[in-house]
């Protein structure tokens, strides 16, 4: 991801409304970790809202 010409990494709304047990929460945090580590926007997919 670090080679690709991105700036905003957007997570689908479905992840963000079907986190039911910690793994589903795990996951989500290593996904803004990682856009955070790389110095992406990162933002939920079909709103306004920021991580």
């Amino acid at each position: 991801m670090k080679s690709l010409p991105i700036n905003t990494l957007k997570i689908d709304r479905s992840f963000i409304n079907n986190l039911k047990d910690s793994s589903d929460i795990a996951i989500v945090k290593a996904i803004i970790t990682m856009g955070n580590g790389l110095d992406l926007k990162i933002v939920q997919k079909g709103t306004d809202r920021t991580a």
